[in-house]
């Protein structure tokens, strides 16, 4: 970690937050998105790490570390893979593993269309490489994890200086872009209920022009107590008195 925080903390008007950036850095997980984006952007070999052994395939190579990439292979078919690491069995089949591919429902038969999606178990836990994974994307401390590559990784990002630097600059980021949604909704909000407010008026308005109408027509009040009672301008009862008597 930066010597007492103040290496980092020199970069921050609001030392408050910047202690509360740290607390949080502490506590995440690399389940947790925004920290596994940081971890895995653009790091092949973490990337392939995690995909031989999601895919138990340990002679799979990693290029190029993307969220989801399409892969032509040589019939012009696109190979699309989706891997979701859950918290829970969101599945509730008590499996490590769920492997998900598209199929025709009247047939049983495979669609074909080169979609492969995967939902690994977060909680489950044994001995097996697969078990040991989850164990230390669930883990916040890097020294409790198995394995080292991943340890790593997460220690840079909690305890080196340049790391801690850059994850505090990214809270700093959401936190300004949860301002500027916030002003954006703000106005929109703003915008529509002017509009509701404007509805609300014409439909007063409009009732009260009605009942000016009726009272005119009635002839038992003054013109100054029909613009009293229907809170129009008195000028605006003559006009609608003018008409009336036509």
């Amino acid at each position: 970690m930066a010597q007492d925080g103040k290496d980092n903390a020199a970069d921050y008007t609001d030392y408050a937050d910047y202690q509360k950036n740290l607390e949080r850095i502490k506590r995440l997980r690399l389940l947790d998105d925004d920290f596994f984006n940081v971890c895995f952007n653009n790091d092949t070999e973490c990337t392939q790490f995690l995909l031989r052994i999601l895919l138990e395939r340990d002679d799979l190579k990693v290029i190029n570390a993307t969220a989801q990439h399409s892969i032509k292979n040589l019939e012009g078919h696109s190979v699309i893979l989706d891997v979701f690491i859950t918290e829970n069995d969101v599945i509730g089949n008590d499996k490590p593993i769920y492997h998900i591919e598209r199929v025709i429902k009247e047939t049983g038969a495979d669609f074909g269309d080169g979609s492969h999606i995967i939902y690994a178990n977060a909680s489950y836990r044994d001995q097996s490489r697969f078990g040991r994974l989850m164990h230390d994307l669930c883990c916040s401390d890097p020294n409790d994890m198995h394995y080292s590559i991943l340890a790593q990784k997460t220690r840079y990002f909690k305890e080196d200086t340049e790391g801690v630097k850059g994850m505090c600059k990214i809270f700093e980021e959401i936190k300004q872009e949860g301002i500027e949604q916030g002003i954006e909704q703000g106005i929109e909000q703003g915008i529509e209920q002017g509009k509701a407010e404007e509805r609300e008026n014409a439909i007063r308005r409009e009732s009260a022009i009605k009942k000016a109408f009726r009272m005119l027509i009635d002839g038992k009040l003054t013109l100054e107590e029909i613009a009293a009672y229907t809170d129009l301008s008195l000028d605006e009862i003559k006009e609608f008195a003018a008409i009336a008597s036509v």
